[in-house]
């Protein structure tokens, strides 16, 4: 068998090295996303602006096959209805904890934020609770979710990161009249009045990874995307397109699951 020359084989590594460079590129889709710190800049409602003295953090911890949640706090119907009565303001979250996915990090940011907050007074001498729940990277889990953030009659979402069930789950949350603050940005959260995404929207990556595929001079990439997450093969579908219009011609597409 012949063996090959120095320049031959260092053209095979280089291809083997684009080739994985753009897969890892093309997962980064969605694992960068999901894994990535979403900061919470501000929290304002109304008349709920300013500080005054201080107060410890509160919070409850929620699993989404809870039937009967306990109430935002106490004070008048109409006051624990919006998620603000009895010395607190009551906000919600939800995020994938277990299964495939771990968001803590993302719950964790949110919840040092309002940490924060309270060690600074809380908002107009009210502390602010957190009520959180665990989507399970589970469609059916994450309804569950915002139900039960329904149920709390939480004044807002504020965090949330749980990308079967996160893209429908804003007209369920919306709906109930609760605004959403943060997210992956899929499609209904850049379309919702009342969704107040704080990252790009989800459907420029694919164009992104495929015009830092050329920057990079691949020639023969594979791409590999977490299929299994509805709102996500748009971008799938413009990935290829913007590889092929970059003159960046592709070996194979595989969708694969987080699970």
């Amino acid at each position: 068998m012949p063996k090959r020359s120095h320049s031959e084989g260092s053209v095979v590594a280089r291809n083997i090295r684009e080739r994985v460079a753009v897969s890892l590129m093309a997962c980064s889709l969605v694992v960068a996303s999901v894994l990535g710190v979403m900061t919470v800049l501000a929290f304002q409602q109304g008349g709920l602006s300013g500080f005054s003295p201080s107060g410890q953090v509160s919070g409850e911890t929620a699993s989404n096959s809870q039937a009967a949640p306990t109430s935002g706090g106490t004070g008048s119907s109409s006051q624990s209805q919006s998620g603000v009565g009895g010395g607190t303001i009551t906000i919600g979250g939800f995020f994938d904890i277990s299964g495939p996915v771990d968001s803590s990090v993302e719950r964790d940011t949110v919840r040092a934020y309002i940490q924060g907050v309270n060690a600074a007074g809380g908002i107009n001498g009210r502390q602010v609770k957190y009520v959180w729940c665990d989507s399970k990277y589970d469609a059916s889990a994450a309804h569950s979710c915002a139900e039960y953030l329904i149920a709390q009659h939480v004044l807002a979402v504020v965090g949330l990161t749980a990308p079967l069930g996160e893209n429908n789950e804003i007209g369920t949350l919306t709906s109930a009249g609760i605004p959403v603050i943060g997210g992956l940005g899929t499609p209904a959260e850049y379309t919702n009045a009342l969704s107040f995404p704080v990252s790009a929207n989800f459907y420029r990556y694919g164009t992104a990874i495929a015009d830092e595929a050329r920057a990079v001079g691949a020639k023969h990439p594979a791409v590999v995307v977490l299929g299994d997450v509805p709102w996500v093969h748009p971008v799938e579908a413009n990935l290829p397109n913007r590889l092929a219009a970059d003159g960046v011609g592709y070996t194979d597409v595989e969708e694969v699951s987080a699970t």
